[in-house]
Order: C-alpha cells, then structure tokens, then sequence
C-alpha cells in the first residue's frame, strides 16, 4: 500500500486490511460513499444555518474518518462539530470547504488502494 502525499495513516490501514481481509475493500468502498452524502450533508445543514444536522454530520464523519486513519479529515470534522455545539455554524464554512477538497485527495488515494486489491 502506497500513500504519495501522506493523507491516509498507512499503518491503520494494513491493520484494517489483516483484520478485514476479503472485506477491506467493501469497507473503503462504503466509507468513500458514506463520506460523499456526509461532505453533501454539511455543505446542506450549512446553507441551512442548521446546527444540529451540521453536528451530526461532523459528528459521525469525524468518528468514520478517525477510525480509518484519516485523521486531518477527522481533526477539520470536530472543529465544525464544535462550532455547531456552540452554535456558531455560520463560522464552519471554511471548515467545510476544508473538509471537501481533504475528502477529494483522499478519495483519490483510496481508489488507488482499492485499484491495488
């Protein structure tokens, strides 16, 4: 497994990789989906000034993003959940457009990783 630009904790994920085995794939697959409908969700609640729904996306895509490795994504993902906490989401925009273009260079090295399989 190589990581050229250091986005992915490689070490994680050769861990999750012995654990999982045949289903490693199915489990970056379904984070990669998963974590589009969570990039869209945030980008929504947002626009919305929603602060619980902004909470909860940060919330769950920072728990996802952690317990694979992705741990810059999972950082950028708890500072918007505290911004929502203290209801202060009109401040998470530039999070949020953080949050987007980390996701997009992860995505690219995980389809690497997936290619590899």
């Amino acid at each position: 497994m190589a990581s050229e630009s250091g986005h992915l904790d490689l070490e994680v994920l050769e861990e999750l990789k012995d654990v999982m085995e045949d289903e490693f794939v199915e489990l970056l697959t379904t984070y990669l989906s998963d974590a589009e409908v969570k990039v869209a969700g945030l980008k929504s609640a947002l626009a919305e000034n929603h602060h619980e729904n902004l909470r909860n996306f940060s919330h769950s895509f920072k728990g996802s993003s952690g317990n694979l490795g992705i741990q810059l994504l999972a950082e950028l993902c708890a500072q918007v959940e505290a911004l929502a906490k203290d209801e202060r989401s009109s401040d998470a925009g530039a999070y949020i457009d953080e949050i987007d273009a980390e996701f997009q260079l992860v995505a690219v090295e995980m389809q690497k990783i997936i290619a590899q399989q």
